[in-house]
């Protein structure tokens, strides 16, 4: 963090920085290819901070909170929840069959985006092989 740097919103996950560099920083992938800004967003009304993994900036509405017992966004000056009802064997391999499915699509959503990053980055880059026969056609 820069000494007295003024804190500026940027980014489509509107969080704070305090000038160029920690921006700069937020925008860096991990291991996973994904930086801090896919990873997570502050809501502009409420101000909390969300991973889009548990919760879409669309599906979110201020005030809301996951309750630990039954695992769902609840209001939490209405929602009486007290105990989780027993799942059957059918509904947890349910479950862990929807879970493994959402990890492979993100999985493939990943790779297209590598593959896609790596392609772009290949046409960028010219051969200079290829820049002399040109000039060479040309004149």
């Amino acid at each position: 963090m820069t000494e007295n740097a003024p804190w500026r919103e940027y980014g489509q996950c509107h969080k704070m920085f305090a000038g160029d560099e920690c921006y700069a920083n937020h925008y860096q992938t991990n291991k996973e290819n994904q930086s801090v800004c896919q990873k997570f967003y502050k809501c502009k009304n409420c101000n909390k901070v969300m991973s889009h993994r548990v919760r879409r900036p669309d599906d979110h509405m201020c005030g809301e909170v996951l309750c630990w017992n039954c695992d769902k966004f609840v209001d939490p000056n209405n929602h009486r929840c007290y105990m989780k009802p027993i799942e059957s064997d059918e509904e947890k391999q349910e479950k862990k069959k929807k879970k493994k499915q959402q990890k492979n699509r993100q999985k493939r959503q990943r790779l297209t985006e590598q593959m896609f990053n790596e392609e772009v980055e290949e046409e960028e880059e010219v051969d200079e092989g290829d820049v002399d026969e040109y000039q060479e056609y040309l004149f």
